[in-house]
């Protein structure tokens, strides 16, 4: 296996989002657009009259759907990239037979993640209350710290998932092979597109909710006028996750190669 080199990478999907967006674009705005409409939805909950913290209730659940839809996305992107010539339709068929294999190991993850909060929690009790506080950021700074270096070895996890067609365990083994010797390469990529991604969302939301807000005023309609926000930078979002799934399924070529 090769690896890739960020420009190069960079050069092929601009070509290839110029080249193919009429096909990615719908497919981006039904999964990871409509993904991030539902998030905002299980975040938009009611602050109460007290100004306590709100409550999400069961405005959280629509996390799960979210979840779903963002997995799906990156596959299917995927699937478009890795296998050219190929409709819209069998494109999310393909990625549909590879949902399972996908939630299994989102399904494992939730696992880990849990048992190292098990973890977590015995040996802060376990070191006394009085240094819980010194206690918890180092056990906090023990576990952040690797679970930087499994994400970054899995950045290709969800195109390997698409093109090997493979179950939870050895999909998560191809990933950690592929990206063998490419860890500074990928944290480097993966902490530019976050701030990027970031960076774009927060300005966006930021003008259009004030311009809009303004706007919702003076026509009486400030409910109508947040929804047309939050659709907007769903839009934006829903652009920059499809050029970075697209990125990944790239860079995934190379290193197949």
């Amino acid at each position: 296996m090769t690896g890739f080199s960020i420009d190069t990478v960079w050069e092929e999907m601009t070509a290839f989002l110029r080249r193919e967006h009429a096909l990615l674009l719908p497919l981006a705005l039904a999964t990871f657009g409509l993904a991030l409409l539902l998030l905002g939805i299980a975040a938009d909950a009611p602050r109460p009259a007290d100004g306590a913290m709100p409550q999400p209730g069961l405005r959280a659940l629509w996390v799960i759907p979210a979840l779903v839809l963002t997995t799906l996305g990156n596959i299917a992107v995927s699937v478009v990239v890795l296998r050219p010539g190929q409709t819209l339709a069998d494109s999310l068929r393909l990625a549909i037979t590879r949902l399972p294999a996908a939630m299994g190991i989102l399904g494992l993850g939730m696992l880990a993640m849990f048992a190292l909060i098990i973890v977590l929690t015995i040996v802060a009790l376990g070191v006394g209350m009085g240094t819980v506080g010194k206690g918890m950021d180092a056990l906090v700074a023990i576990i952040v710290v690797p679970a930087i270096w499994v994400s970054v070895r899995m950045l290709v996890l969800w195109p390997a998932v698409a093109d090997s067609g493979r179950g939870p365990i050895p999909s998560i083994k191809l990933a950690f092979a592929m990206t063998r010797g490419q860890a500074l390469k990928s944290l480097g990529v993966t902490v530019i597109f976050a701030l990027v991604y970031v960076t774009l969302v927060s300005i966006a939301q930021l003008v259009l909710a004030s311009l809009f807000g303004l706007i919702g005023l003076a026509v009486g309609q400030a409910a109508l006028m947040k929804l047309i926000v939050s659709i907007a930078v769903a839009f934006i979002g829903a652009v920059l996750m499809m050029g970075w799934t697209v990125y990944l399924a790239l860079a995934y070529r190379k290193l197949k190669a």
